[in-house]
């Protein structure tokens, strides 16, 4: 999409199923934030400031495993209610 207007990117996290982000390194995490903000449920890498952003809000996975991302991203497609229930919390 390259670059979306902020108004287009806060519907993208808003409608979400998931907003799956497991980067091998992350400094502040603003579109983790960003994300959260939006309500959306959040599956983030187990590293660096993404602990820390997402805490209990979100699913954390190990960056370098696909298997356990393509775990925790089907589980969230499958469970709308635990996608539910992580949006909400991410927003507080």
């Amino acid at each position: 999409t390259n670059e979306v207007p902020d108004e287009t990117l806060r519907l993208l996290y808003q409608r979400c199923s998931a907003f799956v982000f497991p980067s091998h390194y992350e400094g502040l995490g603003l579109p983790l934030l960003e994300a959260m903000l939006c309500g959306a449920a959040v599956v983030a890498g187990r590293n660096s400031s993404q602990i820390e952003v997402v805490g209990d809000a979100g699913h954390l996975v190990n960056e370098h495993d696909p298997a356990e991302i393509a775990a925790t991203v089907t589980e969230l497609l499958t469970d709308p209610a635990t996608a539910g229930r992580l949006g909400d919390r991410a927003m507080e």
